[in-house]
This record gives C-alpha cells, structure tokens and sequence, in this order.
C-alpha cells in the first residue's frame, strides 16, 4: 500500500466553482468528502500546479479521518468526477473541476439524485440563483472554427471526450426509439447527445424497455421538451407513479420503484411531520446506500417497532450493520433481515403489529414459504 501522495489540479477554482460545489455537489455526498475536496485543493503550488509529497497520515491528522473514511470519502469524490486517482510509487490526486451550473442542470446526471435530497421548489431556487441570467440575443454571425482550421482527417463523427461517463445498459436503445413514433420524436432529435441521456436514465431509474419509451413520450407530449432535465422529471415521476400500492407489495418491484417517502406514507397512511422528513432526508443524503436499500430499510424499522419513528441513531445503527455486511440491493437486505430473524429466533411478541405495517412480516413470511 502506497503511504504517500501528491496533488495536481488543471486549473484554481473561481468563485463560481465554489458556489456550485456548495449549493449542488454537497447535498449529495457526505462532508468528509467535500472537505478532502477542498484541502487538496489547497495543497497545490499556484506556480507547478503541484502539491510536495506528503505522506497519507498527513491527510488523516489534518480531516480526522481513519483509512477507511478516507477511502469512502475519496471514492465519493471520483464517483461525482470530480477526483482522479493514480497509484504508482504514490498516489497522484487529480482535482477535477466542478461542472458549470448550466451544464449540471442540463447535461449531469445528478439532478435526479438531487431531486431526493432538497425539494423541487429549493431546487428551481438555486437554478434561478446560479444560472445565468442575462442571456446574449441576437444571431450568432461568428466564423466557424473551419474558417480558419480545415480537416486534418475525415472522421465520421466527432471522438467521444474521454471526460464522459460511460453507462452501460441492458437492451439496444435503437430498438426503443424504433417504437417511437416519428411524428412524436423526429429525425433531428435522435441526437447522439439525446442517446446519452437516455443511457443516464435507464441507469439511474432502472428503466425498462417500457418504461423508457413512456418516459420519452411522456416528456415531448407534457413538457415539449427532450433535454436531460425534462426527461429525468418525468422519469421520476412515472418510477413513483408505476409503484405497486401497499397491498399488493409482496414482491421486490415495489421496493425497486417506490421513493423511501412513499414507502412510508403507504406504511403510516399519513403525510410526514416535517422533523421526520428531514431526518429521512439526512439519511438518505448520508447512508450511501441505494434508494431501493433505503426503502427495505424504512419498512422493516417501522415494522419492527410497530409503525413508531425511532430516534436517527436507530437507522444509524442498522445503515452500519447492513454496510459491514455489503448490503447493495433490494434483494440483498431482505436476506439481511432474514438471516437476522433467524439468528436472533425471538419470540413473537404478543400484541399484534398493526395491520397496515403487517405486510412486511407477511412478506418474508411468504417468501420463507416459497423457498421452504
């Protein structure tokens, strides 16, 4: 293992960098990340644009970090493209710079995990405070960068920046847009930039041959609009839409397709008091673990304590449970909490849960019959 590291970074943040770090990349990682962030940002020489070597302590005394809350935090910090990690005779960290507010909001793939985090209304607000206000009118009449560059080498199209992120999926696109109507989505609008963003929302939504054409209907017809931003709204709102009610949740498409919020308005039959929305919130920007995972999590709490919201510290400790034991899908904390069930082989307690939470127990006690 390498015990020391250096810094390189392609250029100093500007105070609109900063902002959009702040008001947009924060909400979705934890604060270790963003401040590692930071104090590597700070390493930098002004002149080199590169840091001394240091060795790793050095990193861990300075952020009050162990080695593993080092690691997750970095990985948070490459996952949102904004750190680059080479491991040679020491690591070299990259710093990559935020994305400008005009491209978060309409080209990232962030948005519909923001969209989780802060409210629709919060979000519209820091849309109207960091992009741009003053838009230049006119026709632009400036000469084309083939005025004066002509072709080295023909290429049939432009080459992919190799700063893109790359989804992979599970079915051909092109058959999908094949079923689309061309009057509803013409020629011109089957953009490679388009294609891309559809690969972003069958990964982020786990959309479905189906589902994706709907999305795509859904957002040229309601919203006249194809761009990230439009088609990841309606996106989510045919995921929450699409989900089973409570009654007939008895397979693991619900709690792939229904928002941790809704699993518990189902479970509660009430809206949420706002300290209790904050508090799923906080877990869900904070937990690291998919909203699928979250909402087995929501539902098997309040199973367990009879439809009563415990204190965060409870969540904490089941977050930290399920984490130790690599728990990354829905599928993977149902087992977790029925192994747990059988290690534990508690006693029933005597009251009867309420009927309107019941179905979870009912649920693995269906399963456990299938699979006996």
């Amino acid at each position: 293992m390498n015990e020391t590291f250096h810094v390189t970074h392609r250029g100093f943040l500007s105070e609109d960098d900063h902002r959009v770090l702040s008001l947009l990349y924060l909400p979705m990682m934890k604060r270790d990340a963003y401040s590692l962030y930071i104090f590597l940002n700070s390493l930098t020489d002004a002149q080199k644009k590169r840091s001394i070597d240091y060795p790793l302590p050095f990193l861990y005394d300075a952020l009050s970090l162990n080695p593993e809350s080092f690691k997750e935090a970095r990985v948070q910090l490459e996952a949102a493209q904004l750190l680059k990690t080479f491991d040679a005779n020491a690591y070299t960290f990259e710093i990559q710079k935020p994305l400008n507010a005009e491209d978060f909001f309409q080209k990232s793939p962030f948005i519909p995990y923001l969209r989780t985090i802060i409210s629709k209304e919060r979000l519209a607000d820091l849309k109207h405070h960091l992009m741009p206000v003053n838009k230049i009118s006119g026709k632009d009449v400036s000469a084309p960068f083939s005025a004066i560059y002509p072709s080295l080498k023909p290429y049939n199209k432009l080459p992919e920046t190799s700063e893109s992120i790359v989804f992979e999926v599970a079915f051909e696109i092109e058959d999908v847009l094949s079923r689309v109507p061309k009057t509803i989505l013409k020629d011109d609008e089957r953009t490679p930039s388009f294609k891309q963003n559809i690969k972003q929302l069958i990964y982020i939504f786990s959309l479905s041959e189906d589902d994706l054409k709907t999305v795509i209907i859904d957002a040229k017809k309601t919203l006249k609009d194809l761009s990230f931003e439009a088609l990841s709204e309606r996106a989510s709102h045919h995921v929450r839409q699409d989900a089973p009610p409570v009654k007939d949740a008895y397979n693991l498409y619900y709690f792939k397709k229904r928002h941790p919020v809704d699993i518990l308005k189902d479970i509660t039959g009430s809206h949420l008091p706002k300290a209790e929305m904050a508090m799923v919130e906080k877990i869900i920007r904070e937990a690291g673990l998919p909203l699928e995972v979250i909402s087995v999590l929501m539902a098997y709490v309040l199973s367990e304590l009879n439809g009563q919201m415990p204190h965060i510290t409870y969540f904490e400790k089941v977050i930290g449970q399920w984490h130790r034991n690599k728990v990354k899908d829905a599928e993977s904390a149902i087992a977790m909490i029925k192994k747990g069930k059988a290690v534990r082989n508690q006693k029933k307690t005597s009251k009867k849960p309420d009927t309107d939470i019941d179905w979870f127990k009912d649920y693995l006690n269906e399963k456990d019959a299938q699979n006996g």
